[in-house]
């Protein structure tokens, strides 16, 4: 006696359209916003930080005020010049 297996069918057609309608009706949407739509009006608001940046870039200084000062004259060296050093041995290859 022979075993008869029957073959199945792939079904799902109309769910294969479904979805390949709904992938081109997502690439389309995606093309137009890309391509086609208006542009607005402005690209960019600046933040308040960058409208202090502004305002800061336009500070006249003054050296000869500054300079002048009572502050900057109270001002005293900390550190002395820095002085070179010797790191390491002439020869780092040499054993010891």
């Amino acid at each position: 006696m022979a075993i008869i297996i029957p073959k199945q069918s792939r079904g799902g057609g109309f769910m294969k359209i479904v979805m390949a309608l709904v992938i081109l009706v997502i690439l389309l949407i995606a093309a137009y916003y890309l391509f086609f739509a208006p542009t607005p009006a402005f690209d960019y608001i600046a933040p308040p930080t960058v409208q202090e940046t502004q305002q800061l870039s336009r500070f006249d200084l003054e050296p000869g005020a500054v300079l002048d000062s009572s502050e900057f004259r109270a001002l005293r060296k900390i550190n002395g010049l820095p002085t070179g050093g010797t790191f390491g041995r002439p020869n780092p290859f040499l054993s010891f």
